[in-house]
């Protein structure tokens, strides 16, 4: 692999600007004592128990913070703990694109219930694997997967297989075991501590696992239970400054019951389990919680004492970042005659919207939502809005996945189809009124006759992301697979060319000319065919005319720290220099670089760019010869960094 030349400078506070190699740069922040108000990553806002003011909302990445610009881009850039506010994502025009591929495609092991959720430049990604034997038989081997995919789909790092204790992983029966802190991954799984992998135990212990942006395990296992008895991981959340873990503990006699515990970001624990059982013996579920800036929501379904044991009503409970309840009792949400439950919940702003499966007295489950203002009063009007009608389909709807985007709602459910046996998953929108904005769209959109079940979807700041449990077409031994698929939001094909820029893949809906059947047009700057390889980067189609030159040595900042300079290339005949920032480099790679200077034919430049306190930069100078079509164009370094950039305009 070639290496081109880079520098970083930087300065901190109190010190001057230093010139310093890029090597392994990944974070820069500085550890300091939980609950003391520090700024970690040196954007200037503060976090910490002990700060008197608002705290900065990721204090571990540094774009994000109190008053930062929403980029629309999926991410609480202001720390108003609701993303992409005023970006006008009212998807009028949603469509699926074409159907995505699996992830890791695998015919013989049984992959299943998936998570995932947005980072900076594309998504984590994690979901169970039940190991099959070379003859196809399954046994009770469990192993949690995760990858770290881009805004495509595309794998950027992993899979990695994420252990947990002792013993053999089940994954959590649920959607919500995977979190992004700001700078790591935080996992959750249930392990079966099983002896070997044709024993049966359901009985185990809940785990947490951290996981770095290069898809590498840091620091042991995180066991949050500490009382006798068997733990189910349920949910996570994130405060900002600490991770909540919410879990139910059985086989453990007087202390079987619903527990939550609190973690510093570097899984040291912040008090023992706190019980969080309701003052009755009524049935009741962990169910999921969820943070929104002030305080933690928890949305749960119990029996009401003296109904059936099958009437599983929601409720709702407050707590503080320290795990007291803020109210004496939950709020009672439902009132249904037959069961509720399975919530999904999301803060919009200013208020909770959650989904949940309802038994209407008609008969089968329907998929029904409501909204809940910060006290956890229901806000009616809107009440309850009903988005499918299992008295009309003639079959229940199952499993609600909610997501909010900064303009409205996205409710994904499954349709099992039983008269095909062909499960779809489907999305609904609703406004922030709460009326439901019809049709509902298709997301499995693959033409084969097969199934989906379990599912997880996240917003990007254009499109929705999911990640879904899926059996493969003529899938040897009949094994699900999990797919990556996008949804878009504002899907249209304004140039006429019969493509749109959603599952038609149009790449610039303003040029007729440019969709997928176009004929690539090697140096004009544009991507022809809207296959993400633009120009001399499409190798197939515009292969270079002759030997590119080499990699630009001596690239070094002069003593006045504005020049850059460099050793002149044999062939080449001018220089692109782009600027980048250390921080983005493992999220975003260099396309987010801008360009200092493009075309240059001197060995030097004048940046006159200051880093902000607490930042580094970075340059790189590819060389490049002959006219823009011979693509004798010099690389960034490595192969990754050569697919993600290909010069300054």
């Amino acid at each position: 692999m070639t290496s081109i030349a880079q520098r970083v400078r930087r300065r901190w506070a109190g010190g001057a600007a230093a010139l310093l190699l890029l090597s392994g740069l990944l974070w820069s922040g500085t550890v300091v004592a939980q609950g003391a108000c520090e700024d970690r990553d040196h954007d200037g806002f503060e976090d910490g128990a002990s700060c008197a003011t608002e705290r900065d909302c990721q204090d571990l990445y540094q774009p994000i913070h109190l008053g930062a610009p929403e980029v629309c881009n999926g991410l609480d850039d202001d720390c108003s703990w609701s993303p992409d506010e005023g970006c006008g994502s009212i998807c009028q025009t949603a469509e699926a694109f074409a159907w995505g591929a699996a992830i890791v495609p695998d015919p013989v092991d049984y992959q299943r219930r998936p998570s995932i959720v947005r980072a900076p430049g594309g998504y984590g990604v994690s979901w169970q694997r039940r190991r099959a034997q070379p003859d196809g038989e399954l046994n009770n081997c469990y192993d949690r997967i995760f990858v770290r995919l881009d805004d495509e789909g595309l794998i950027l790092a992993g899979p990695v297989t994420v252990p947990g204790g002792p013993g053999l992983r089940r994954a959590v029966y649920d959607n919500a075991d995977l979190l992004w802190t700001g700078r790591e991954f935080w996992m959750g799984a249930t392990d079966l501590q099983v002896p070997d992998c044709f024993q049966t135990r359901l009985n185990g212990q809940a785990y947490m696992r951290r996981i770095d942006v290069n898809g590498n395990l840091v620091g042991p296992p995180i066991k949050p239970n500490c009382v006798p008895g068997f733990a189910t991981l349920y949910s996570m959340a994130w405060t900002g400054d600490r991770v909540v873990v919410i879990f139910d503990v059985s086989g453990g006699g007087a202390d079987n019951g619903i527990y939550a515990r609190a973690m510093a970001p570097d899984g040291s624990f912040l008090g023992d389990c706190t019980p969080w059982n309701l003052d009755s013996d009524w049935p009741t579920s962990s169910g999921v919680i969820a943070w929104n800036g002030q305080q933690i929501a928890r949305v749960f379904a119990a029996v009401p004492e003296g109904e059936p044991s099958i009437n599983g009503e929601l409720y709702f409970a407050r707590y503080d970042e320290d795990l007291r309840p803020i109210d004496p009792q939950p709020t009672r949400l439902t009132f249904s005659p037959n069961y509720t439950g399975l919530p999904s919940i999301t803060w919009t702003g200013s208020f909770w919207a959650i989904a949940f499966e309802d038994r209407y007295p008609v008969g089968d489950i329907d998929i029904a939502v409501l909204f809940v203002d910060a006290t956890g009063q229901v806000l009616d009007p809107p009440g309850q809005i009903r988005i499918t009608r299992s008295d009309q389909a003639g079959h229940s709807f199952d499993d609600p996945d909610i997501v909010w985007n900064g303009q409205e709602l996205a409710i994904f459910y499954r349709d099992p189809a039983p008269a095909t046996n062909r499960g779809e998953i489907f999305m609904a929108r609703v406004s922030v009124d709460g009326e439901h904005l019809l049709p509902d769209v298709l997301v499995t959109t693959d033409p084969d006759e097969d199934r989906a079940y379990f599912h997880d979807s996240a917003w990007s700041g254009s499109e929705y992301a999911s990640a879904i449990h899926y059996f493969a077409p003529n899938s040897e031994y009949d094994r699900p697979n999990i797919n990556f698929q996008l949804t878009g939001c504002r899907c249209t094909d304004s140039d006429g060319d019969q493509f749109t820029t959603c599952r038609g893949l149009d790449c610039d809906d303003s040029n007729a000319g440019i969709n997928p059947l176009g004929v690539e047009v090697c140096g004009n700057g544009l991507d022809d065919d809207c296959d993400g390889l633009p120009d001399c980067m499409d190798e197939e189609d515009c292969p270079a005319a002759g030997t590119p030159p080499g990699d630009v040595p001596g690239l070094v900042l002069l003593a006045d720290r504005r020049t850059l300079s460099w050793t002149a290339v044999d062939g080449a005949e001018r220089y692109d220099v782009i600027r980048g920032r250390v921080w983005e480099l493992p999220w975003l790679g260099v396309s987010a670089t801008e360009c200092v200077e493009a075309d240059t034919s001197a060995t030097e430049t004048v940046d006159t760019t200051t880093p902000q306190l607490g930042e580094a930069l970075y340059y790189l100078v590819p060389a490049e010869a002959g006219n823009p079509a011979s693509c004798l164009v010099g690389t960034w370094g490595n192969s990754r960094r050569d697919a993600e950039r290909q010069g300054c305009p």
